[in-house]
């Protein structure tokens, strides 16, 4: 494979995560049959309880 064509992004939350997630996806469909997303990522490293987060 092309290392070219491997597109990294970084993120440090998951509310980032999913932003990117969605903005990615939705011109991937017009590609088709031939899109491909890879997820390698464990989301439950970023998640901090409500009770745990900072207020301001």
């Amino acid at each position: 494979m092309d290392s070219s064509l491997l597109l990294k992004l970084p993120f440090s939350t998951i509310f980032e995560y999913l932003q990117m997630l969605q903005i990615i996806s939705k011109p991937m469909k017009d590609i088709g049959l031939h899109a491909m997303l890879y997820l390698a990522v464990a989301v439950s490293d970023f998640y901090v309880p409500w009770k745990d987060m900072v207020e301001n």
